[in-house]
């Protein structure tokens, strides 16, 4: 919901809003932030809203008893799910939809720079916070930039991915998670079906199902026929080579080498040299919640990551284990 706040606002829309949160005194900052760009915060009671609204734009979380939406009930304003709305956005971009269970922030993020490294000055509408974002004085979950291209998360957990019709597709994988499996694939043939080209994981078996003529594969290995090499997981960065150049990512661990492979794989299909990929990779330092190092003291080092289903959980306690060798750990 924020990310799309602030896309309308950098195209130059009047914006307002209300969150439970700020009404409860949290988030001071997030909202300091909002008032500095211009989006105007209002009580979650309905007294925000005005008959001159275009629409009221709500998350899968509100309740249908919401006071605002009762209110705009009243007032005629039309409600539409975020989906619609980032469908509605989509439908004037040039849009990439990175979806799948697990990476797809993460990849977004990544997806974004390789993009903005290509000279394509893209946008971002995604569902996290991006480090390299919140460098440029941004929230870090969306950017407005002057061309034609936009990248976004597209949702499985309550079917809106289903919604857009972009001009690629990257397929991550598809497992079990707030649905299950066979709830899923018919979403994602569906999402398949209304992409006009797609970057698969040729590693993931349900993925590959929806393979076409022309996708760009990827896996844990190659890319588009380029076999990895010289493949260095170091401590907080990862270093290799790929059809003869060098790649290093500010993050750790296998799971985002393997994301890395996706967001070149992304380039490969937007004919985007390996070398921009790589400038743009280097530049990727990390999202928000996603085995960020918090800080460290008395040997002690804090990581915090939101790791919530199995696969993201075993790629979390892996990376974490590799820099633990021989100490105490903890997962709390």
């Amino acid at each position: 919901m924020s990310a799309l706040a602030q896309y309308l606002r950098f195209a130059g829309r009047k914006v307002s809003g209300s969150d439970r949160g700020f009404d409860r005194g949290g988030e001071t900052t997030k909202r300091d932030y909002f008032a500095k760009h211009g989006i105007r915060i209002t009580p979650q009671d309905g007294s925000g809203l005005e008959s001159s609204h275009t629409a009221l734009i709500v998350s899968t979380a509100i309740e249908s008893d919401n006071p605002e939406i009762r209110r705009a009930r009243e007032l005629n304003v039309p409600i539409l799910h975020r989906s619609e709305l980032l469908a509605m956005i989509c439908a004037e971009k040039k849009t990439v939809a990175v979806a799948g269970t697990s990476g797809k922030s993460t990849v977004s993020g990544m997806a974004y720079h390789v993009l903005e490294a290509g000279g394509l000055s893209p946008s971002l509408i995604t569902g996290a916070n991006l480090m390299s974002l919140q460098s440029r004085d941004l929230l870090g979950n969306a950017a407005a930039g002057t061309g034609d291209w936009l990248v976004i998360e597209a949702d499985e957990s309550d079917g809106s991915l289903t919604r857009y019709r972009p001009e690629i597709g990257v397929l991550l994988n598809i497992e079990k998670d707030h649905q299950e499996i066979e709830a899923l694939m018919p979403l994602f043939q569906t999402f398949r079906d209304q992409c006009h080209r797609a970057v698969i994981n040729a590693g993931d078996a349900r993925c590959l199902e929806f393979r076409r003529d022309g996708d760009v594969l990827f896996d844990v290995h190659t890319v588009n026929g380029m076999k990895m090499e010289r493949l260095e997981l170091r401590e907080w960065n990862s270093r290799f080579t790929l059809g003869g150049v060098s790649f290093e990512i500010p993050v750790p661990g296998r799971y985002n080498v393997e994301n890395a492979l996706a967001a070149i794989a992304l380039g490969v299909a937007l004919n985007i040299p390996l070398a921009a990929c790589a400038e743009g990779l280097s530049r990727f330092h990390g999202v928000e919640r996603r085995f960020i190092r918090v800080g460290e003291t008395r040997g002690i080092t804090v990581v915090d990551d939101f790791a919530h289903n199995p696969a993201k959980v075993k790629a979390a306690l892996e990376t974490a284990k590799g820099k633990a060798l021989g100490k105490n750990r903890r997962v709390l």
